[in-house]
């Protein structure tokens, strides 16, 4: 599929209109951002039960690893991207935005620190180096790119207040997985809202593996530490599971629980449209 390069006379500005945010599904199937905000030097590695999947994420000392909040900023400009797609069948790498409507659309204050902040992320998304073999079915195939291929700021020189629009190139593995049918998934719009980087990446887990699913799925523990990228110990990753499961109960659309089968502890996620009986594991709707 041929990538349209954008040029100044066809200029990609975002028309920033509410919507429910979109995101690949092969970015919410696997790990590719730190879940806390502290910063993370510690590479990151995943690598499925059966070896045909690995992922390996790696960022420099003075920025560290992307946090599943900068993921935020890719997913909005995903969303955008996917929107231009589908209006014009037009594929645009390069994205001209303002950023306080950036910020104001995935729940960021718009104060002159959280533009700090901003470029911060933006640093860490363009300077990450990704290496999978994600998408490489028919024979094993290992790619690398950095989420963003390039981006710009406009600031006034005095006040160092935004004055203009802003731009980001997304790279080519990401923008393909935009415009794929079957790979990209609408999200709650609170999920923007959501606070914890566990519970964000717990959902995007759910949406993509329970979906509609009339009896959601269930994995190990173990599995799910995995699957979560999660820094922690599995002791401590557990503990926190059980606590979301017990205070909250539901995260968005999806409801939680834990259960434990004989020396193996297992996580339910099924979708709120669904009552499911615990004892029968019979469906009612």
């Amino acid at each position: 599929m041929k990538i349209e390069q954008v040029e100044q006379p066809s200029l990609f500005v975002a028309e920033h209109q509410e919507r429910n945010p979109r995101c690949i599904q092969d970015i919410m199937a696997y790990p590719y951002f730190a879940l806390s905000k502290r910063r993370r030097i510690k590479p990151m590695h995943f690598a499925s039960a059966k070896g045909d999947i690995e992922i390996k994420i790696h960022g420099l000392p003075e920025f560290g690893i992307a946090s599943i909040y900068d993921a935020d900023i890719l997913l909005w400009l995903a969303t955008e991207v996917r929107r231009k797609y589908e209006k014009t069948g037009t594929i645009n790498r390069t994205v001209f935005f303002n950023p306080r409507t950036m910020l104001k659309q995935i729940g960021k204050s718009k104060g002159g620190r959280q533009m700090d902040t901003l470029k911060s992320a933006l640093l860490r998304l363009s300077t990450n180096f990704i290496r999978t073999t994600v998408r490489t079915e028919h024979q094993r195939k290992e790619g690398g790119f950095h989420w963003l291929d390039n981006w710009t700021t406009a600031e006034d020189r005095k006040t160092g207040e935004p004055n203009g629009l802003w731009s980001t190139t997304l790279n080519d593995w990401l923008v393909q997985g935009i415009v794929q049918d079957r790979n990209i998934l609408t999200l709650n719009p609170a999920y923007f809202r959501m606070s914890s980087g566990l519970e964000k990446r717990l959902y995007q887990i759910a949406r993509k593996h329970a979906g509609m699913q009339q009896f959601g799925m269930h994995i190990t523990m173990e599995s799910l530490h995995a699957k979560t990228g999660s820094g922690d110990t599995l002791k401590q990753f557990a503990w926190e599971v059980r606590n979301i499961a017990k205070e909250k109960g539901s995260l968005l659309d999806y409801t939680v629980s834990v259960d434990q089968y004989g020396d193996t502890e297992k996580v339910w996620f099924r979708h709120q449209s669904f009552v499911l009986d615990a004892t029968s594991r019979k469906a009612i709707h």
